[in-house]
């Protein structure tokens, strides 16, 4: 490993040598990553702004988060990034407390001598934050930081509040009590007919329970926060494993994000593809199914099996 300079920022980044070239490794950037030559000199093009360089932080803090090692930004990373919108405040705000919760802060954490300072935040939490929120520089934080003490989020003496507290526990603890089941699986239109004759009436017949996937755009490889948070508000995780060409590497982080909560997974898989699931999940005793009237059976036959019903 070596001292370097980090593609995305300029900032000091150590490198080392990966199986597939240099990796850089940058607090700023978001963590782990790799670059295609021709994409490090789009970096450096004046179209490629701050305001970019951010959501591209976004998308390396989450593909890091996913447990991909040394993600490779490509040109058509950095073209989607170029096309993409900066998140909106509730989502700044969201990624905000999942930071939070990441350095395990408590209630009445004294944020004003460790966190909040007469500017922005103190010292380089303002870059730790930038990464989680895509703020941009100091005075952006500056705004962020009345927008939070505005919401009452800390008290007068700069602690995290019972405001901010609500805040945390809503972004960041399970829900036992809830009545929604969070669907993990592959979003090709070929799994529609699958979700609405499976998966759905599988979780919802006689359970009182809800499903729910999260089916909408984003740029390629970019884990959204809303899915995390969907996870911890729901009761349980059905993860399918059906997949087409490309290994679902998002079902496998949803499974093992429910898992680290402590949230039941049900795994499932079309019978035909269950050899290409990797090993370290094939252990654990999947649904095979052929049909959709054979997958809402089972699914809803093992929900009532694991005592998991509520109605």
């Amino acid at each position: 490993m070596k001292k370097g300079m980090c593609a995305i920022w300029g900032t000091l980044a150590t490198i080392t040598q990966t199986d597939h070239g240099d990796g850089y490794v940058s607090e700023r950037a978001g963590g782990q990553y790799r670059i295609e030559k021709i994409s490090w000199v789009k970096t450096d093009q004046k179209r490629f702004d701050d305001a970019a360089r951010a959501r591209l932080t976004t998308w390396i803090l989450d593909q890091n988060r996913l447990g991909v090692f040394y993600p490779l930004i490509t040109e058509a990373i950095l073209d989607d990034v170029m096309k993409s919108k900066p998140i909106k405040m509730s989502k700044k705000i969201e990624r905000f407390f999942l930071f939070l919760d990441k350095i395990n802060v408590q209630m009445c954490t004294e944020i004003s001598t460790t966190y909040l300072g007469a500017g922005a935040f103190v010292g380089d939490l303002n870059d730790k934050i930038k990464v989680y929120t895509e703020l941009m520089n100091d005075n952006e934080c500056h705004d962020f930081k009345n927008i939070l003490i505005e919401m009452k989020c800390f008290n007068e003496l700069g602690q995290l509040s019972r405001t901010g507290f609500e805040f945390l526990e809503k972004y960041t603890t399970e829900n036992i009590n809830s009545n929604q089941v969070f669907v993990a699986m592959w979003f090709d239109e070929t799994m529609n007919e699958i979700y609405d004759q499976g998966f759905e009436p599988g979780i919802q017949k006689d359970t009182g329970l809800t499903a729910h996937r999260i089916d909408k755009g984003h740029f390629t490889g970019k884990i959204d926060d809303e899915i995390i948070a969907e996870i911890r508000r729901s009761k349980f995780v059905v993860a399918d494993f059906t997949c087409g060409e490309t290994v679902r590497g998002g079902v496998y982080y949803e499974a093992g994000f429910a898992q680290g909560l402590g949230k039941q997974v049900i795994f499932t898989c079309h019978a035909d593809q269950i050899q290409q699931v990797h090993f370290d999940t094939r252990q654990f005793n999947h649904i095979l199914w052929q049909t959709p009237a054979d997958l809402q059976k089972q699914l809803n036959d093992r929900i009532k099996a694991l005592g998991l019903a509520i109605a």
